[in-house]
């Protein structure tokens, strides 16, 4: 299952579960969010990966734990990496601070609505 707070992520790999608790590093807000460290510990130092890197496909909220171990488990994926969203206070002080979020973690639904209206004004 998803993890409901940060500072843990939970790792699906060849039929097995794990708990990982995510170190604090130096630095701000930023660089300890949970994407954050996921991102720079997991993909880029343990997996050798950017986290760019096309054989990642990122997941959104909206699709079930049971989903993702299902796709370890029938083969399509190596490893599922489920993380707890972003907190709103996270959010804020990072975009107040003007820094830029990790890739994905600010990926939910449903959306918020969005829209144009495009009218012909008379001359």
């Amino acid at each position: 299952e998803v993890p409901a707070a940060g500072g843990t992520v939970h790792l699906w790999l060849a039929g097995q579960g794990y708990a990982v608790r995510l170190p604090r590093v130096a630095g701000g807000r930023l660089e300890n969010l949970d994407h954050a460290l996921v991102e720079r510990l997991l993909l880029r130092d343990a997996l050798g990966l950017d986290p760019g890197d096309k054989r990642i496909t990122y997941v959104g909220g909206d699709y079930p734990a049971s989903w993702l171990t299902g796709e370890v488990d029938s083969g399509r994926a190596e490893l599922a990496v489920l993380i707890a969203p972003v907190t709103v206070d996270d959010f804020v002080a990072v975009n107040l601070a003007r820094e830029k979020m990790p890739r994905k973690s600010t990926w939910f639904t449903p959306k918020a609505r969005g829209g144009l209206v495009v009218a012909e004004l008379p001359r």
